[in-house]
């Protein structure tokens, strides 16, 4: 499930990206693997070390799974990766902030919980989604619905 949503979020960017007539190479890549269990593929790390082989001098990493600033972004991101790209000869590595409080993102917000409150909706329909193979009888339920 979050693969399809982070996929389907970068496809919607680009395609507005490109409907706006710009046209920028970009690749979807993960980060924060935690512990030993497989993670998605290519990491961020290794993409970044990817297009500074291809000797790509420019990269802009867009955080798109996450909405706010947070320790991932801010040291990760924009300390760690940052070193990877300059020491993979990648010159201007730059990342963009996360939406945070902007009023906009606390509009969107607000519209899609009056949305739900007036469709007497929990949640949208893919919450229910769960991940492939996944067993947990609790998994993506809610305990105390409002509806």
């Amino acid at each position: 499930v979050y693969v399809n949503e982070v996929s389907a979020t970068c496809k919607a960017i680009m395609d507005r990206w490109e409907a706006k007539g710009h046209s920028n190479r970009h690749v979807l890549a993960w980060q924060s693997k935690v512990g030993f269990m497989p993670w998605m593929v290519p990491s961020t790390d290794s993409a970044i070390k990817a297009l500074g082989k291809k000797g790509a001098k420019h990269v802009l990493a867009v955080p798109i799974a996450f909405t706010t600033d947070h320790i991932e972004t801010l040291f990760e991101i924009g300390i760690e990766y940052a070193e990877e790209a300059e020491e993979a000869g990648i010159t201007n590595f730059k990342y963009t902030e996360g939406l945070n409080g902007s009023a906009k993102f606390v509009d969107a917000l607000s519209d899609i919980v009056v949305k739900h409150l007036k469709e007497k909706k929990n949640h949208s329909s893919q919450y229910g989604q769960k991940c492939l193979g996944c067993s947990k009888p609790m998994c993506r339920k809610i305990i105390n619905p409002a509806f």
